[in-house]
């Protein structure tokens, strides 16, 4: 853990903004191969991390919808969305967790929306028909999946279209270009603090309730920034790291 700590010395003045400007409707290279994305998972939680991430994230969920029955008129965010289990509520978006769609296209043995950053989400065929009115260069966001916690989903995030007004379950499935011009990545760590500082100079604080997650992340580890939902609204973010293959809640300073 001190050679973690020792991490955050990394001189802050070294974190420098990109200033390339791929716009929202521009693709990839064809050239593009997957060995040049970052690969998900290749440093993936222990068995027992994500037996107790699973159970801590199932109890909140439980805990969100007894408070929902109690007063159904608290609302914790500013929008939301009708499941077939129930409303969630989710955070407005935000410029940095702002994502436009490339395309959505057919892989191997599922379909994927191809985000800006080259990342790839697969969706449910059966929820393909919803992505029918998507248009390249819409605007995404994405936000955990609460079924995931709760309802025993196979997938862990949204990914809302907020021109169309519709959402798709999705898992991430081919990183984004490695240290591409829209990709973030990790360049200092306080593990004593629980802050994080990305390449395009931005800090966050991590959501205490996910510290225990936090501790295995180090420098260079690619992360994506997405919507937090209700449960911790004062962290209304959530930077999934794509090499581990998890995220956490956390909120900018």
């Amino acid at each position: 853990m001190k050679a973690k700590r020792s991490n955050f010395w990394i001189s802050l003045s070294s974190l420098c903004l990109l200033s390339c400007s791929l716009t929202a409707n521009e693709m990839p290279s064809s050239e593009a191969t997957y060995q040049e994305h970052v690969v998900v998972s290749s440093t993936p939680m222990s068995a027992e991390k994500k037996e107790e991430m699973y159970h801590a994230r199932a109890a909140e969920v439980e805990k969100a919808q007894s408070l929902e029955k109690e007063s159904a008129s608290k609302k914790c965010a500013s929008y939301a969305l009708n499941l077939s289990q129930g409303t969630l509520y989710f955070n407005q978006y935000t410029p940095l967790s702002q994502h436009f769609l490339q395309q959505i296209k057919r892989l191997e043995s599922a379909y994927a929306i191809e985000m800006e950053d080259g990342s790839h989400w697969t969706i449910p065929e059966t929820e393909v028909a919803k992505t029918l009115e998507w248009r390249p260069g819409s605007r995404l966001s994405i936000t955990p999946h609460r079924g995931g916690w709760f309802y025993n989903s196979p997938y862990s995030y949204y990914i809302i279209n907020e021109d169309a007004g519709s959402y798709v379950s999705s898992n991430l499935h081919i990183g984004p270009i490695a240290q591409g011009p829209k990709t973030h990545w990790i360049m200092a760590i306080d593990y004593a603090k629980g802050n994080i500082f990305l390449e395009n100079g931005t800090s966050w604080s991590v959501a205490e309730e996910d510290l225990y997650l936090f501790d295995e992340w180090v420098n260079n580890q690619t992360i994506i920034i997405g919507n937090n939902d209700r449960w911790f609204a004062s962290h209304s973010s959530i930077l999934i790291n794509v090499d581990i293959n998890n995220f956490v809640r956390a909120k900018r300073f």
